[in-house]
């Protein structure tokens, strides 16, 4: 049983379809037989749609800007306009960047008419003969309604799939200003907005997959697929079809291949470890990069690497044809022990996600603890710095200045107790070893004790000039 919201519902919703099919039923046809344009009036209006009639150039422009038609017929055999219909197609496609679907009706197109009214991108082409008919004409035009209402649909997909793109990528910025990182900004930008496939190598760590997602938010194909592929799962892949198979290896890596390109039409492709593609791919890659030069629907290639180019030249792991493919685009990604204080960027970024994350308080500004932290290097890399960042977080009720300066100190003093045991390591002969381990540990001693004498011989369990001997044997002086 119907009740009153379902009525309301239904009714709201044919209204809602009605109104937006009149939004979308505006022809304007371009005809100057007055009779097949008086016939074209009634027949069209019989079926809904709203009509605008007119018999010249000078007419029509004025028209076509005020009316906004959704779909134009046109006839090319304007006898008395300024203009005739390819001339009128040629303003709209290339002066006015028309939407609106174009329907051409003729009955004396030359060959080489027909030719260009393919080339300008009609909607189709009828031409008037004892066949035609205004029937014919109602289901063209239908269609390039439906047809023009499914590119706005899809015009709104891509929209929102771009903007969740977008946000995916916002997650994972690439964060940093020193002069290393300015200068690889600039060129990933560079070879994005060139469409130009690139190799990108740098330490692990180094944030390569984020500056990938830096070259395809700053591209012109951003929003287009794009697609991650782990090389040595790719190459392994191979292997086995190729065992298990009687197809060659060439054919086994074009079927592979023309699967990722096809699923990647106009987009963008991330091969991850370049050393893990086998020869014979990277060869297949060289061939079709030389192929697809200038033509915007084949994707783009991003290979990244943790090995320097001459590394991977000397392990043999570089096809050199496609070397020679992209030695123009190499982008080198500079460690974070490289990039000055760009370290406390990162921690700003991830304090404050991870704080969010798990609703912890978070009062930080890292700008104000340069000083405490000068002469300070990171050691590790990003993925190391973001688990430093956890501890930090984990178990705080607030994250602030001081908890960061604490943790950083307790890293520096494991750092300087590392490099003390080095040192050690690298004293040669036991003898040597024996003595600087005592001297250690006579000034840790005398620290301990404020350099009192008397109370750190007894904790030494020597006597007052055995340690007086050792402090002048040692050199050690009080600090």
């Amino acid at each position: 049983m119907l009740t009153n919201f379902h009525i309301f519902r239904i009714s709201f919703i044919s209204t809602f379809n009605q109104e937006r099919y009149i939004l979308a039923n505006k022809v304007l046809v371009v005809e100057d037989n007055k009779y097949l344009a008086a016939q074209y009036r009634l027949v069209l209006n019989k079926y809904g749609f709203d009509v605008k009639i007119v018999q010249d150039s000078d007419d029509f422009f004025d028209l076509y800007l005020k009316f906004e038609p959704n779909v134009i017929v046109i006839d090319i055999s304007l006898r008395y306009s300024p203009l005739n219909g390819i001339q009128i197609m040629r303003a709209l496609v290339y002066d006015h960047k028309t939407e609106a679907k174009i329907i051409v009706i003729s009955g004396d197109a030359t060959a080489l008419q027909v030719k260009e009214i393919r080339k300008l991108g009609v909607y189709t082409f009828i031409e008037k003969g004892s066949n035609f008919n205004l029937n014919y004409l109602i289901v063209n035009i239908e269609n390039a309604i439906k047809h023009s209402q499914n590119e706005d649909e899809n015009k709104n997909l891509l929209f929102h799939n771009r903007n969740l793109k977008k946000q995916i990528v916002n997650r994972h910025p690439f964060i940093g200003k020193d002069k290393k990182m300015v200068k690889v900004k600039g060129e990933l930008v560079q070879l994005a907005l060139n469409e130009k496939s690139i190799i990108m190598y740098g330490e692990p760590g180094s944030g390569k997959h984020v500056a990938v997602n830096f070259y395809y938010n700053n591209s012109p194909r951003f929003g287009m697929p794009f697609t991650q592929v782990n090389c040595r799962k790719l190459t392994n892949e191979i292997d086995y079809l190729l065992r298990h198979n009687q197809t060659t290896k060439s054919e086994i890596i074009d079927n592979k291949l023309e699967k990722i390109i096809g699923d990647n039409v106009s987009g963008i492709i991330h091969f991850d470890e370049l050393a893990n593609l086998s020869n014979g791919i990277q060869l297949k890659l060289a061939k079709y990069l030389l192929s697809s030069e200038d033509d915007p629907s084949i994707p783009l290639i991003v290979f990244s690497t943790s090995f320097s180019v001459a590394k991977l030249k000397a392990k043999r792991a570089l096809n050199s044809k496609l070397l020679s493919q992209l030695e123009e685009n190499i982008v080198k990604i500079p460690s974070l022990k490289s990039r000055g204080n760009d370290y406390l960027l990162l921690m700003t970024y991830y304090l404050n996600i991870l704080c969010e994350q798990y609703f912890i308080e978070c009062n930080i500004d890292l700008t104000n603890i340069d000083d405490s932290l000068s002469g300070y290097h990171w050691p590790g890399n990003i993925v190391e710095l973001k688990n430093f960042c956890k501890n930090i977080v984990f178990g705080e009720k607030e994250v602030n200045n001081n908890s960061v300066i604490a943790s950083f100190r307790k890293i520096a003093n494991k750092k300087d107790c590392q490099n003390c045991i080095n040192e050690v390591y690298n004293i040669n002969g036991l003898k040597e070893a024996v003595n600087q381990f005592e001297k250690d540990y006579i000034i840790t001693k005398l620290k301990q004790n404020n350099w009192k004498m008397t109370t750190t011989a007894q904790l030494l369990k020597v006597e007052r000039t055995t340690l007086y001997k050792k402090i002048k044997q040692y050199g050690i002086e009080k600090e």
